[in-house]
C-alpha cells in the first residue's frame, strides 16, 4: 500500500511545483521583456499625477482616431485592449488538485481568442500534461496553463492603463488591511495593469500588479495578493 500512495502525492507536488515555476517565469519574462516601455510609461505617469488625462499618452499620439474605454475612475484603455481582457476574463480556471477538471478547454481558449497561440511549450510527466500557450498582441500577452487540455492558471502582462488619477501612494499602501477585498480593490485603485490567478486545493490564488498612476520613483510597482476574495500579502517598490 506504501508503494501504490507515495507516486500519488509525488505527482502532487510535481504539479504545484510546476505551476508555481511557469508562473515564476511568466512573471519574470514578461516583466522584463517590457521593461524599456514600462520605464517610459512609469516615468510619463510620474509627470502626470495631477494632469493624467493630459499627459502619459505617448502610444496613442499616433492613433488619434483609436476608440477608448473610459472605466469608472476615469482610467482609460484602448477598446481592443478592452476587448482582450474580457476575452481573458471568460477563461475558466479548474482546480490543479483535480487534473483542471472544469476548467476550459484548450479547443475553447482558442475560441475565445479567435486564434491559435503565438507559441506554446508542453511537458509529460507521469501521464501529467502540462502545457503553456501564449497569446501575444501589440500591448498585451495573455498566458495560460493546461493540465489535461484544461485551463488551471492564466497571466494578463503587459496592459498598462492611462489613469485618471493616482492609483497608490506609500500612505495608502501601508493603510491597507485584511478587509481588502479584490472587488474593493478593483473600486479603489482601478483595474490592474497585470493579473496572475491559478485555482488550488478549491481556492483562487490571485495576483493584482499596477505600474501606472502610481506616486513613487521610476519602475514603482504594487503588486496584493488574494486568496479567494482575502488579501493575503502585499509588496511595493518605489513608492513615495
Amino acid at each position: 500500500m506504501n508503494k501504490t500512495s507515495k507516486p500519488f502525492y509525488k505527482k502532487i507536488w510535481f504539479w504545484i511545483i510546476t505551476i508555481l515555476a511557469l508562473f515564476v517565469l511568466i512573471d519574470g519574462a514578461y516583466g522584463a521583456g517590457k521593461s524599456s516601455n514600462d520605464s517610459d510609461n512609469t516615468k510619463t505617469e510620474q509627470k502626470s499625477e495631477n494632469k493624467t488625462t493630459e499627459e502619459s499618452d505617448d502610444t496613442n499620439d499616433d492613433t488619434n482616431d483609436e476608440e477608448i474605454y473610459t472605466g469608472e475612475r476615469g482610467d482609460q484603455i484602448s477598446m481592443d485592449n478592452l476587448a482582450i481582457l474580457q476575452a481573458y476574463y471568460k477563461i475558466k480556471l479548474g482546480d490543479l488538485m483535480k487534473s483542471g477538471q472544469g476548467g476550459t478547454s484548450y479547443k475553447k481558449v482558442k475560441k475565445i481568442f479567435n486564434s491559435s497561440p503565438s507559441e506554446t511549450s508542453s511537458s509529460e510527466t507521469s501521464g501529467v500534461k502540462t502545457e503553456l500557450a501564449i497569446w501575444r498582441y501589440e500591448d498585451v500577452t495573455i498566458t495560460v496553463t493546461f493540465v489535461n487540455n484544461h485551463a488551471v492558471g492564466s497571466a494578463e502582462t503587459g496592459l498598462r492603463w492611462k489613469r485618471a488619477k493616482p492609483t497608490f501612494t506609500k500612505k495608502t499602501y501601508n493603510k491597507l488591511s485584511g478587509d481588502l477585498n479584490s472587488e474593493k480593490a478593483y473600486k479603489k485603485f482601478g483595474i490592474p495593469d497585470e493579473v496572475t490567478q491559478m485555482l488550488i486545493f478549491g481556492s483562487y490564488k490571485t495576483k493584482f500588479t499596477w505600474f501606472t498612476g502610481l506616486k513613487g520613483s521610476l519602475g514603482a510597482n504594487v503588486s496584493l495578493d488574494f486568496t479567494g476574495e482575502s488579501l493575503t500579502g502585499k509588496s511595493q517598490y518605489g513608492l513615495k
